[in-house]
């Protein structure tokens, strides 16, 4: 038995930012039609959901264009229909019309609602302030290294050591036997780590001035991407396949630590 909690999000004709819990989530300057199992971000008690909405970010996008659908809803595994806690929608009815928005500016909302049954994750409940970025720049980057390291060799050993933590907050927030999940991370792990002719980019000396350190989740994670937000390691294999590693990092116990 277990709480669920889901995020959808359904968006055409203008560009879409969401972030729950203040991690960014979803950017699209397309359609965009998701569900996405969210019990990793989702807080005990109370939770914020915020929407974006910035028809600059397009060429040749009409002011006010679109429509989008943004929920939140939980189900629990034992009980009754899914019940949706938060909810936005554009266009919006004209009596609902938020106050000092002009045309042509980019449309914010920020929902609050409260989660009715923690998850089994303990992050949230763990996870120190990040402080001060550039105090941290130097051990996030060891970290760094390490994994772009465990990826290069590769040392599938290594990587399974770094990314413990993160492959068991996922268990537990599907519910799932810890050794199962830690199979499927292992076969994801051979399976990119093995492709014919595999290329990761940055090249390791170049990560420092490449990644890019993101305080989000209400100043508790760092979220690490290149300047314009994409992975901070990505893969490319001579078949033109590739990957993208995103990566959260959590301050536990004074250490920093593979959270998402």
């Amino acid at each position: 038995m277990g709480v669920h909690y889901w995020l959808r999000v359904e968006s055409s004709g203008v560009p879409i930012a969401v972030a729950l819990n203040d991690v960014p989530l979803v950017r699209r300057d397309r359609p965009v039609e998701l569900l996405e199992h969210a019990n990793l971000w989702v807080r005990p008690g109370a939770n914020t959901l915020a929407v974006r909405l910035d028809w600059a970010a397009a060429r040749g996008a009409r002011w006010g264009s679109g429509r989008v659908r943004v929920a939140v809803r939980v189900a629990r595994d034992d009980s009754g229909p899914e019940e949706t806690l938060a909810s936005w929608e554009w266009p919006l009815p004209e009596d609902e019309w938020p106050a000092g928005v002009e045309p042509g500016a980019a449309v914010e909302e920020l929902l609050r609602f409260e989660a009715p049954v923690p998850t089994a994750c303990d992050l949230w409940t763990r996870a120190e302030a990040v402080g001060a970025v550039d105090a941290a720049r130097d051990a996030v980057l060891a970290l760094v290294r390490a994994l772009h390291d465990g990826f290069s060799r590769p040392d599938l050993d290594a990587l399974d050591r770094l990314m413990d933590y993160s492959v068991r907050e996922m268990a537990r927030a599907r519910y799932q036997a810890a050794a199962d999940v830690r199979a499927g991370h292992r076969g994801f792990l051979e399976a990119v780590t093995g492709a014919r002719g595999l290329r990761l980019e940055p090249r390791v000396h170049e990560l420092g001035a490449a990644l890019r350190l993101n305080v989000v989740g209400e100043g508790r994670l760092l979220w690490v991407t290149r300047e314009d937000l994409s992975p901070p390691l990505q893969g490319q294999t001579e078949w033109g396949t590739g990957f993208g590693v995103p990566l959260y990092l959590a301050k536990l116990g004074g250490t920093w630590t593979v959270a998402r």
